[in-house]
């Protein structure tokens, strides 16, 4: 069985993709938040609202995973610093999600979420004592 070559991509294709995907989804919300007002339905204007509320926070989340993947291109000296910048996502990432829980259970009503507000509180002071 012939070894495979694992062959990186580079690092201006790696810039490439993810810019295509944060104007992919800036697009989306353009066009979303476009077509709320013509169509009168709550659970699409409060999944544009959400979106628009955690634009940053998904801004923020793309342009450090592009950072992180930018310096896991390079060799090993220089790739150390992107474990850091995939981990500050992740904090980001995390708070998108407990907004995105948070959502889904003003939505349904389940009224689960309150017992989950303990770990937002603490993820929410993080990162805003990191930045």
């Amino acid at each position: 069985m012939p070894m495979q070559v694992y062959r990186r991509r580079s690092i201006i294709w790696s810039v490439f993709a993810i810019l295509i995907g944060v104007l992919a989804f800036l697009t989306l919300v353009m066009v979303l938040s476009f077509l709320e007002p013509s169509l009168h339905n709550p659970f699409f204007s409060s999944l544009v609202t959400l979106l628009q509320d955690n634009f940053l926070y998904l801004l923020i989340v793309f342009l450090l995973l592009m950072t992180g993947q930018i310096f896991d291109r390079f060799t090993f000296p220089f790739n150390l610093p992107a474990p850091l910048f995939h981990a500050i996502a992740s904090v980001f990432l995390v708070l998108v999600m407990f907004n995105v829980f948070a959502w889904v259970d003003s939505l349904s009503g389940s009224n689960f979420f309150p017992s989950l507000e303990v770990l937002q509180s603490f993820s929410t002071s993080w990162s805003s004592s990191s930045c």
